[in-house]
């Protein structure tokens, strides 16, 4: 067999099942039903015809093109196709299958473009605290401002106290922005 795919590993209810097209067999297949490519024809094999045709080689070992190994249960819709034109039920699955690599191309640019745009953002802001590069003398008289200015807005306050060190960071930063140029 000059070229041959394995294309799909399909289901159909037990109602529904299909004749399989291995040479003197003839049996009636519903679950791992194979659609493999030889020739450039859409054949349809149980998985005992499968893997005695196919079994050690290449191809018996391959995954299939569209969907897993586990067998894709198919809907009334695509039943019909296997029965009346395996080969648009096979174009139906490139199909899916041409949808989902855009799907997942979609998501990878658009995670690429989110990541660039977060990068761009990140670049262009500074930290909630950052500081100003300063002196000492500069910090010392902005903390020396902040601390007047908060004794004056809360008298009795003891600033130095844990819940409030905050409060006075905002207030030396807030003070340099002021002054800076």
């Amino acid at each position: 067999m000059a070229s041959s795919a394995l294309l799909a590993i399909i289901e159909v209810p037990h109602e529904k099942r299909v004749r399989c097209s291995a040479d003197g067999c003839g049996h009636s297949v519903y679950k791992k039903v194979h659609l493999v490519r030889v020739d450039g024809h859409t054949q349809v094999y149980g998985s005992d015809c499968f893997a005695k045709l196919f079994g050690e080689s290449v191809l018996g070992r391959s995954e299939p093109k569209y969907g897993g190994t586990n067998g894709r249960l198919l809907t009334p819709e695509e039943i019909a196709m296997l029965a009346m034109n395996t080969e648009h039920l096979v174009e139906e699955f490139e199909r899916e299958h041409q949808e989902e690599i855009m799907r997942l191309e979609a998501l990878r640019i658009a995670k690429t473009e989110r990541h660039s745009c977060l990068q761009r953002i990140q670049a262009t802001q500074t930290p909630l605290f950052a500081h100003p590069p300063t002196t000492t003398m500069q910090s010392s008289e902005a903390e020396a401002i902040a601390r007047k200015r908060l004794a004056e807005r809360f008298p009795g306050v003891n600033i130095d106290l844990a819940g409030f060190k905050g409060l006075l960071a905002m207030e030396i930063s807030k003070i340099i922005r002021e002054n800076a140029g």
